[in-house]
């Protein structure tokens, strides 16, 4: 019987995922990484307003997630900006939502990924909780056998490798991986596929501190607060000179 393996990064700005496996060919898919809470697990939407969205149960309460969250927004709009996002009930509603997506009720193996700066902190734990039965809505749940965290650049490594049929060679290489996100700014440095630790790293100085600006000088010339809240909490240390890696 052939093992069902897939993949999902829940990014603070966008959540990305594989959605089934023919031969080679590897199907993926993405949404906002935004989770409104929602009153119930199944809204009662008019026929005309009805979404690519899924209401997903983490505790108490029900996170609205999907491809057209942005027709569940309000006028408040709060983002998951520090290092305990993992362990947010935010994340594990995207997590979930992209399970749903996949349409399977039972995973083999879940690979996730992780900001190299807490990859060594976070990665038993997240992987932890990514094992057992997850909640996807509408009554269903899917099982997750075994899970493994990955830091977040190391997909673009072996997607490289793949599509340059590089996957024998690359061993005997060393590589670089950047990766500008949302939240965090990720370098990786690699002999073949295994991780330099102490050469790679990332800084929270990603996309939304740029939106955030952006945001702030709309607001003062238009004369409205800017509505969005951020939660970040960061501990990673800034990013000395002497951290980023030398040129290869």
């Amino acid at each position: 019987m052939e093992l069902i393996v897939r993949a999902v990064d829940v990014g603070s700005g966008n959540t990305k995922l594989v959605t089934g496996v023919t031969g080679t060919e590897i199907r993926c898919a993405s949404f906002p990484s935004i989770a409104y809470p929602s009153s119930g697990e199944t809204p009662q939407w008019p026929a005309s307003e009805r979404r690519k969205t899924v209401c997903i149960p983490v505790g108490p309460l029900f996170y609205e997630v999907g491809p057209d969250v942005g027709l569940a927004a309000d006028t408040f709009r709060a983002k998951q900006l520090h290092d305990e996002y993992t362990e947010s009930p935010e994340y594990m509603a995207l997590l979930r939502g992209a399970l749903s997506m996949m349409k399977v009720s039972h995973v083999d193996l879940l690979i996730v990924g992780l900001p190299v700066a807490l990859f060594t902190l976070k990665k038993a734990a997240l992987e932890k909780a990514m094992v057992g039965s997850h909640q996807v809505g509408g009554g269903k749940t899917v099982t997750v056998a075994k899970a493994m965290a990955v830091a977040q650049p190391q997909g673009a490594l072996v997607h490289y490798a793949a599509e340059h049929q590089k996957i024998e060679t690359i061993g005997t290489e060393q590589s670089l991986v950047i990766d500008p996100g949302s939240r965090t700014f990720d370098w990786l440095v690699t002999r073949g596929m295994r991780l330099v630790q102490k050469q790679s790293h990332s800084i929270n100085r990603g996309m939304s501190d740029v939106l955030r600006l952006l945001a702030a000088e709309i607001s003062k010339d238009i004369g409205t607060r800017t509505v969005t809240s951020t939660l970040s909490t960061s501990r990673c240390a800034p990013a000395r000179p002497g951290d980023l890696p030398e040129a290869l």
